[in-house]
């Protein structure tokens, strides 16, 4: 047998990207892959397509699209994507499409969105990155060597950390439930429900999100970040917040309520932002009852339900008071003559 001069060496450890110079150095490396991630990031932000069982979209377009964009050969867009899903940058995964065809469905990761997203994905993939850093000791830019997809398995952010590094993921504040003004236990105002629920729709969204479905967060696009803010401007004011976070944390609750009230069908499993503003009535109404308030649709007002027997109110202070029940007085079957108001008051 002759000799072939030795195994072909091949590295299959993720590139280390733990801040802006660090990904800058990988695009000096990976150009290919650079210009990829670039149209992969593009294409994603206008697509709609999404998988059973999975959070967020995808983009699914064949492989003469891709090179095309990105201007390469379908050689090129193999060892690019390979090198994309190593890295950590991109979700690859193939799913039936259109009912009859098998197609590849990408998604870019948190860590591609903190690097190339818009503010506001970038704020998102931030926070979800220092959750995993927080939950995980293999850190944001851990791969796997079995070249599985990367996920990240978030726990709640509750915390911030530090980073040497400024414009490290790591470094940034994250949007956790004990961090909104007004928030209680359940970032709802558990000792007062009429406390407001102060910050961006978009952090309320991520911390409900990330308590109640860790590991699944997906960063809010466009559509949904101007969905929230239609559902700020038509909810009761200053509750935006506090409906918000009631919802997404009884969900199925809020799913049901919504069928029941307007007929609603197709329930998301997790929360939905289009659905959300859909049904807001519903939302509305479940946190009201939820906390056993009322809305006035005159003076445009939340108040909490007065009790609708007196009565009960005035037993029960008291009973509180005394340790005893009031002893229920007479009820007169008829009006007295005068004679015998007399003869009661003549009473000794």
């Amino acid at each position: 047998m002759p000799f072939s001069g030795g195994a072909r060496m091949t590295n299959k450890e993720p590139y280390p990207i733990e801040d802006e110079r660090d990904f800058k150095g990988w695009r000096l490396m990976q150009p290919n892959a650079a210009k990829l991630l670039k149209e992969i990031v593009f294409r994603w932000r206008a697509s709609s397509i999404r998988v059973k069982g999975k959070p967020g979209k995808w983009a699914v377009y064949p492989v003469p699209s891709w090179c095309e964009w990105s201007g390469l050969s379908s050689d090129q867009y193999e060892r690019a994507a390979r090198t994309l899903k190593l890295d950590g940058f991109i979700r690859r995964e193939r799913h039936r499409f259109e009912g009859k065809t098998v197609r590849t469905f990408i998604q870019p990761t948190e860590l591609a969105l903190a690097y190339l997203g818009r503010p506001h994905e970038k704020e998102a993939a931030q926070i979800a990155l220092a959750a995993t850093n927080q939950g995980t000791s293999a850190g944001a830019s851990a791969g796997t060597s079995a070249g599985t997809d990367y996920t990240y398995s978030s726990t709640s952010p509750t915390q911030t950390t530090k980073s040497n590094s400024g414009n490290s993921p790591s470094g940034v504040a994250t949007a956790s439930s004990s961090s909104l003004k007004g928030a209680g236990k359940n970032n709802t105002g558990k000792e007062n429900p009429l406390t407001p629920v102060w910050g961006s729709l978009e952090k309320v969204w991520q911390a409900a999100f990330g308590d109640c479905y860790p590991g699944q967060f997906a960063a809010l696009v466009p559509m949904h970040v101007k969905q929230l803010y239609d559902f700020e401007v038509k909810c009761p004011a200053p509750y935006a917040g506090n409906v918000l976070d009631w919802s997404i944390r009884n969900w199925i609750e809020f799913t049901v309520r919504a069928k029941q009230e307007t007929s609603a069908f197709d329930l998301p499993d997790l929360p939905d932002p289009p659905f959300l503003l859909k049904f807001m009535s519903s939302a509305v109404n479940g946190w009201l009852e939820a906390h056993k308030l009322k809305w006035d649709h005159k003076t445009k007002t939340v108040s909490p339900k007065l009790a609708s027997k007196l009565a009960y109110d005035v037993e029960a202070a008291v009973t509180n008071t005394t340790g005893k029940k009031p002893s229920p007085k007479p009820v007169d079957e008829k009006p007295k003559s005068l004679a015998e108001l007399n003869a009661i008051l003549a009473e000794p």
